[in-house]
């Protein structure tokens, strides 16, 4: 912090609000000890905010501070805009044009459940008054088609936000998929356990014939979806015998998955991908198609955490079949999601 003082007040200015070039000529000014407001203006500094304002934006023009040049920010460093969705545009129209929402719409339709009995039209339609909640339009047409055309666009900008620090590690999973977990797990699932500890980093498989070697005599797990790796992580902490493949839509996050530490623990590979579609119709090069990734019949779970809500329902079949190729006989795919209705 430095003070300053202009004749006839004294003024405190926590310098984290200014440029290094505005910093340097305070103490310049501070260094000759107080003067008149003329000789402040001799040094760069006017006690007059609109010349003060004035010679610092001409100084910044020139390039010049003193004599020497000043920094400028690289347009590589501002920040992305982010896309537009559905959510803005109405948010955009309700500014201009406002008015007040129901605020009441649950209340009354709770109210009508409790009142309705045990049974009867009455009921239903009491259910379907809850259901039907302000704020669940269905998405315009339009926004779906951008949605389901350019959803790579809305997740890579999600992660390049949020990066790591969104999501939380779903311990949740010891108890919801007791398929994938050990013995000594079940008998207390809700136990801590440690992070894996990668005492010698081990790089992922590189080709099919590496990738089988690694899943040899494991349980595989293919999770869909993968984001940072916040279920796939967790699960190889769990149980040891794991081997996990997982890939994503977003390349972003398939890429802050790899940083981790955990991810080198040799047990795991990650690609991205874009399940809706074969080999050959991936959105990019950088995308691969599961079925040319993961060796058919060789996988014993696929996991699909809020996966399937996230996919036009047009293909779900199609994500189906192509998930089925991948699974071993009697494989079993687990997943978790949104409901209509579960107020979430």
């Amino acid at each position: 912090h430095t003070y300053l003082r202009l004749e006839p007040r004294i003024f405190f200015f926590p310098m984290a609000l200014f440029g290094d070039e505005l910093h340097t000529r305070l103490l310049m000014y501070m260094s000759q000890g107080t003067s008149t407001s003329s000789s402040s203006t001799s040094k760069g500094i006017s006690s007059d905010p609109a010349t003060a304002s004035k010679n610092g934006n001409a100084n910044r023009n020139t390039g010049n501070n003193n004599g020497r040049p000043v920094k400028s920010t690289a347009a590589g460093n501002q920040k992305k805009r982010a896309p537009r969705t559905h959510l803005h545009a109405e948010m955009v129209r309700k500014r201009r044009d406002p008015a007040p929402s129901p605020k009441t719409a649950v209340q009354e339709a709770l109210k009508a459940l409790a009142e309705s009995g045990d049974g009867g039209n009455s009921n239903n339609e009491a259910v379907e008054a809850l259901l039907a909640r302000s704020g669940e339009e269905v998405v315009p047409e339009e926004w779906q088609e951008r949605y389901k055309n350019g959803g790579q666009l809305y997740w890579d900008h999600f992660y390049e936000e949020r990066t790591i620090n969104f999501f939380k590690d779903r311990h949740y999973l010891r108890e919801e998929f007791a398929e994938l977990m050990p013995e000594e797990v079940l008998q207390d699932p809700k136990s801590w356990v440690d992070h894996l500890n990668v005492t010698e980093e081990v790089a992922p498989p590189q080709n099919q014939e590496e990738l089988i070697s690694a899943m040899k005599d494991r349980v595989v797990v293919l999770e869909v979806g993968c984001a940072v790796g916040n279920g796939i992580l967790p699960l190889l902490r769990f149980n040891s015998a794991l081997f996990g493949i997982a890939c994503d839509l977003s390349p972003v996050a398939v890429k802050f998955l790899k940083q981790k530490e955990e991810f080198r623990c040799g047990r795991c590979l990650a690609f991205p991908s874009d399940i809706t579609k074969g080999d050959g119709e991936q959105p990019t090069p950088e995308h691969a198609a599961i079925e040319t990734q993961v060796p058919k019949e060789s996988v014993d779970f696929v996991t699909l955490l809020f996966v399937m809500s996230a996919i036009d329902p047009a293909v779900h079949r199609n994500v189906y079949a192509r998930l089925r190729s991948c699974l071993k006989p009697g494989g079993v795919a687990l997943f978790r999601d949104y409901g209509r209705g579960d107020l979430a």
